[in-house]
């Protein structure tokens, strides 16, 4: 059957699959093949070209020094191509580095389209951007870019110094004119589109500022955002408040007073994932405690929170405790932790001996207290043993006809660690215990996934992880 007597539906479908979406290391050969393909499809026909081109220019990766400079060019050429791009994934260039910009000029860039305003205002704020602009800085052409796509949706900056973006102030200014600009009906230059932005950090040691990130979360459009590698050992209180929804702070080390100072600008949070990155980012002690008095203004909102904890406790100043009760939580749907950060593991405890009783009078905060009555989803990764007396006592209100304080409960996933000196005999006690609770929940409709590890990754439940499906992972 010939591709014409299919309709545009179908041909949309096609230029899909042929296209090759996402951030692909540039060396992928999928990537170019699939570019190449839609390219062609794009030069068949007319009819052709209208349905693939937006499909073609949608989202733009950089993978090499001349991939800013050519899109630029490519806009310069064909104005109207800026519109149809949803989505960037760039990385900064070091500042020593410059990418050939092929002349570009003041001139051509008053033809991109940019108000006179929008120059003025850069030149007043920045006054070296233009020669910087065409000197093919990394930060200058990354403002340009940004205020010359309206359609933008994503921005993923996969590799980024942090510092950098503070100290030059280019993007920074970008965005503040942006921000202003939303509140102008009509702008084109506002970002209203802009819902998600992502950034990592460009090295594997230390990390950037939240700094970074907030000029992004001061636009009114955007409602996600996502940093890995953040580390702050102060940060100023502020009286901004961003109207982010969805807050991931991945792999980071963050002092317990800043964190509190950096949430409460966030009081509309409905998601928020946290996972301490320990000593590879900073050298601040992860306290859960002081995560749970950064949360507690987000009670009447927070639905999702994901507390993970990588880095371990080095016992530094401070105790490590849990993150307190969630119970007051109005609308807290699904909670996903590591034990000690909800339950705090008492290292007293031998796992060989222990009575299936302990911890009912070792000051252990119990699920049946911690939990919201509003919880669907629980997952626990890390766990210690006496988990599963946990679980039994959250499991005993619905069994025996009581009334439940988690009505809406509906999944429980467990990970144990690695606990090479249990006895075989434990081992097979524990088994029989868990085989009961997966049994119980099956009654009531509540589904109980309890995995054991087969292997260590950096210290983390590998096989837990694959089960839970963590949303807030990193993924460039």
């Amino acid at each position: 059957m010939s591709l014409y007597k299919l309709s545009d539906d179908i041909l949309l479908e096609i230029a899909e699959w042929v296209n090759t979406n996402g951030y692909i290391p540039d060396y992928s050969s999928v990537t170019e093949r699939g570019t190449k393909f839609l390219a062609s499809l794009v030069l068949c026909s007319r009819r052709l070209n209208s349905i693939a081109t937006p499909v073609l220019y949608r989202t733009f990766v950089q993978t090499k020094y001349g991939a800013l400079p050519a899109f630029l060019r490519t806009i310069l050429e064909k104005p109207q191509l800026g519109a149809l791009v949803k989505d960037i994934v760039v990385s900064e260039i070091d500042e020593e580095e410059s990418m050939e910009m092929g002349g570009l000029s003041r001139q051509e860039i008053e033809r991109l389209g940019l108000r006179a305003d929008v120059l003025d205002h850069f030149e007043s704020e920045m006054s070296n951007w233009i020669d910087d602009l065409e000197a093919g800085k990394w930060q200058a052409v990354a403002a340009l870019l940004i205020l010359l796509l309206p359609g933008l949706e994503e921005i993923v900056i996969a590799s980024y110094h942090g510092p950098d973006l503070v100290r030059n102030g280019y993007i920074n200014t970008a965005l503040a004119y942006a921000a202003h600009q939303q509140l102008t009906p009509h702008s084109q230059q506002a970002l209203k589109n802009l819902k998600t932005v992502s950034m990592a950090y460009c090295d594997t040691e230390s990390g950037m500022s939240m700094e970074a990130i907030l000029p992004f979360c001061a636009l009114p459009s955007v409602t996600a955002a996502r940093i890995h590698m953040a580390s702050d050992d102060e940060f100023t209180p502020s009286s901004q408040r961003y109207q982010t929804k969805d807050l991931q702070i991945n792999s980071s080390n963050i002092a317990s007073g800043a964190l509190i100072n950096i949430l409460r600008c966030f009081p509309d949070l409905k998601k928020l994932f946290y996972e301490n990155g320990g000593s590879i980012v900073g050298c601040e002690d992860f306290l859960p405690q002081y995560l749970g008095r950064a949360i507690e203004h987000l009670k009447g909102c927070l639905e999702e929170l994901t507390v993970l904890d990588q880095g371990g406790y080095m016992g530094n100043d401070e105790e490590q405790e849990a993150i307190g009760s969630l119970a007051g939580f109005q609308k807290l749907r699904r909670v996903a932790m590591d034990y000690d950060c909800l339950l705090k593991a008492d290292s007293q405890i031998n796992d060989e001996n222990e009575d299936e009783d302990e911890g009912d009078g070792d000051g252990k905060p119990r699920l049946v207290n911690v939990l919201p009555p509003s919880l669907e989803f629980l997952a626990v990764a890390r766990c210690e043993p006496d988990i599963l007396d946990q679980i039994r006592e959250l499991l005993e209100q619905q069994k025996h006809g009581e009334r439940s304080n988690f009505p809406l409960l509906e999944k429980v996933i467990i990970g144990f660690v690695d606990k090479p000196n249990v006895s075989p005999e434990r081992i097979s006690e524990l088994r029989r215990v868990e085989e009961e609770l997966v049994a119980d929940g099956k009654e009531m409709g509540i589904e109980v996934v309890i995995v054991h590890p087969k292997f260590q990754i950096g210290g983390r439940n590998a096989d837990f992880e694959a089960a839970f499906h963590f949303d807030g992972v990193w993924s460039p």
